[in-house]
């Protein structure tokens, strides 16, 4: 719960600009002849979006009712210059940023008009070939318009996008007045929706794996129901999980749905998957923990000791799964920094290698206890249980490879393909370990018998052993639907 409210907290404190709409509220005019970026697009031109997109849409950006108005101030209102028009809002070619922008001199002066560099002093200036226009080489600038109380907003400005690829909006002030604040939005729209080019297929992936999970339970929850007397913790823990990833994977999607319809990233959905996605991973942590010690099988639970420390270590997992996941779906739209990415990410590996070497310890010991009472049956399903476990960490160690390296190198898919390093190989991997494990346990008319297995071997005394047996004798008998013979009148009194 503690983690949940941790997330919530962080998810809601986030601007919701992870969408292809940004707003500007109330916000400040960069200082005098400056320049600042705010948020990166990720963009599919009309000849190259996916498949299924609406054939007579094109890709264009807004410029919604984009307004300046001095800071609440007299000496703000006194002091705005009529008509100023060096509050600029545009959008760039990322890749061409600094092949456009001279960092060292982006606005104009009148020295730019004489030399016909530019037509207006005082606004943002970038470099363009001879004869080029703002279109050809695809960027796209506004005026922000000053207005005063009661005046009617502007209209909305709208351009083509005619080449696929990440823009990067920027704010410009080339005038020497700044006290004052921008109100209106910039949108972006594909021609299959507002959904960011980098997240279309993350959408995809998440429907495929909704119909998968799906598919996963039904299968689960049939044999669980042709054998629900005999159903154990782990089995019921194994089902619950499987449900939780459908609920993960369908909330997500409709998430993805929603924002590609409306443009914003609404925080109901995201919260809820996150929730989702943390409680996933700690149940399934805490079901492995369950199984390597005996519980649910062997025991009835974990003693006290030992669930003060699975509370703790999955707790802060649960937090640090909620930052790392808050941060890395912002990674692309704000541009983090790697080093930032990797600092945040350390302490979950820290905490995951703890669990998974915890839970290696605990299922050998409890293997080498069961051989020793020669129960064959019971051996072989928690040594599959160990096959599971060191595939699952194998595969882990690629995912995190694969990422941190991702991280580091500020990227190695391209942008279309950023979802598989974020979502698709954790994604698959989880399912895979899930699957082994459902596979490991699968529900049978016999499954009941592991409590009794272990239950005969405790018991050192011949007279012990004799008591778990007749049990276990008593409740087969009971599972066939028969009631176990028993001694009556003058045999109870030898």
């Amino acid at each position: 719960m503690l983690a949940a409210c941790a997330g919530l907290v962080l998810a809601l404190s986030a601007r919701s600009a992870q969408a292809q709409i940004f707003h500007f509220q109330e916000t400040p005019v960069p200082a005098t002849y400056s320049l600042s970026t705010h948020y990166m697009f990720y963009v599919y031109a009309k000849e190259d979006g996916p498949k299924g997109a609406d054939a007579g849409a094109t890709t264009r950006v807004e410029f919604r009712q984009l307004a300046a108005s001095p800071s609440k101030t007299k000496t703000a209102s006194a002091a705005v210059p009529q008509k100023y028009p060096s509050v600029e809002v545009s959008l760039l070619p990322f890749d061409k940023f600094w092949s456009l922008v001279n960092k060292d001199k982006f606005c104009s002066s009148f020295d730019d008009v004489r030399s016909n560099r530019a037509k207006e002093g005082g606004k943002f200036m970038i470099n363009k070939p001879m004869g080029s226009t703002l279109e050809t080489v695809g960027a796209s600038i506004e005026q922000v318009p000053f207005i005063t109380a009661g005046s009617k907003a502007p209209q909305t400005v709208s351009h083509m996008i005619k080449k696929t690829g990440i823009y990067i909006l920027t704010f410009t002030n080339c005038g020497n007045f700044s006290d004052a604040t921008v109100s209106g939005s910039l949108a972006v729209k594909n021609t299959y929706g507002f959904l960011p080019g980098n997240e279309i297929y993350t959408m995809k992936l998440f429907g495929w794996l909704t119909v998968i999970y799906t598919f996963i339970f039904v299968v689960m929850l049939v044999a669980s129901l042709r054998h629900y007397k005999a159903l154990f913790y782990i089995q019921k823990g194994i089902a619950s999980i499987i449900f939780l990833c459908v609920l993960e994977c369908l909330v997500t999607w409709v998430q993805y749905q929603d924002w590609n319809l409306s443009g914003e990233r609404r925080d109901l959905y995201f919260v809820s998957s996150l929730l989702f996605y943390t409680l996933k991973y700690v149940l399934s942590w805490r079901l492995i923990l369950l199984s390597s010690l005996g519980a649910g099988v062997v025991l009835q639970d974990l003693d006290g000791k030992t669930s003060v420390i699975f509370f703790v270590a999955s707790t802060l997992f649960m937090i640090q799964s909620c930052m790392w996941k808050l941060l890395i779906s912002y990674r692309y739209s704000h541009a983090l920094e790697s080093g930032f990415l990797m600092i945040v990410t350390l302490p979950g590996v820290i905490v995951y290698a703890g669990m998974f070497l915890w839970t290696f310890l605990a299922l050998q010991s409890l293997i080498a206890r069961i051989e020793e009472h020669k129960q064959d049956d019971l051996v072989k399903t928690f040594k599959n249980v160990r096959m599971v476990l060191f595939a699952g960490l194998t595969l882990s160690v690629c995912v995190l490879f694969l990422q941190v390296v991702d991280i580091a190198s500020g990227g190695i898919f391209p942008w279309e393909y950023q979802w598989f390093s974020v979502d698709g190989a954790p994604q698959f991997t989880f399912m895979l370990v899930l699957v082994l494990m459902m596979w490991v346990w699968w529900p049978n008319e016999n499954s009941w018998k592991y409590g009794y297995m272990v239950q005969v071997s405790q018991d050192d005394g011949a007279e012990g052993e004799s008591t778990a047996v007749n049990t276990a004798q008593d409740d087969i008998e009971l599972s066939k639907g028969r009631v176990p013979a028993e001694q009556i009148g003058a045999a109870e009194e030898l």
